[in-house]
């Protein structure tokens, strides 16, 4: 599964629920995109990175959900 949401921890921690929804076993690649250009989106797809190297975005922004709400 390729998990291409938004860039940050807020398009992390939405993934990373969603996921856990499904509950999914699949493995997850990121694709990490600086730029919605064409050449952006191509390059983050050759460069897929493994989901559990974003593992800490989810939890800084369920972190951060928490000390707002």
């Amino acid at each position: 599964m390729i998990n291409a949401c938004d860039a940050g921890r807020e398009g992390e921690l939405i993934f990373t629920n969603l996921y856990q929804l499904a509950k999914s076993k699949l493995p997850v690649k990121r694709a990490w995109m600086q730029t919605m250009t064409t050449e952006g989106i191509q390059e983050a797809f050759k460069k897929l990175r493994d989901g559990e190297q974003m593992a800490g975005l989810a939890d800084a922004a369920r972190s951060a959900v928490r000390a707002i709400g």
